[in-house]
């Protein structure tokens, strides 16, 4: 029973937190504290910081290491640069065909005509 007594007179033991001016010494804040009252925000402070990083490893860490993650963003670029080698492939063979025909031209081995190809340009 003593002991209940004591930790209940610790936890309810007031105090007070001033905090004041530097140079006029002039009271800009005062709060009247326990033991109990601290342990309890120290708790609140603990369980929200918990949270908030519980909700960042769950959010951001997952999507930035998450393997299906990285795979599907690797996919993506894959894609989209086999679709550039692809136009740039199509475009090459293009102007090689330009070019040859144009050297026939210069050659006179092949009279000059107007095809619809060289026309869509």
């Amino acid at each position: 029973m003593k002991y209940k007594k004591t930790l209940y007179s610790w936890l309810t033991n007031r105090f007070i937190l001033i905090i004041r001016n530097e140079e006029n010494f002039a009271e800009k804040r005062t709060f009247s504290l326990t033991y109990a009252k601290l342990i309890v925000f120290f708790i609140t402070i603990l369980i929200i910081l918990s949270l908030i990083s519980f909700y960042i490893m769950n959010t951001l860490l997952s999507y930035l290491y998450n393997p299906k993650e990285i795979e599907l963003e690797a996919n993506k670029k894959i894609m989209m640069l086999s679709a550039k080698v692809d136009s740039l492939a199509l475009e090459v063979n293009r102007k090689d065909k330009y070019i040859h025909r144009f050297k026939e031209i210069l050659d006179g081995s092949t009279p000059m005509k107007l095809d619809s190809e060289s026309t869509k340009r």
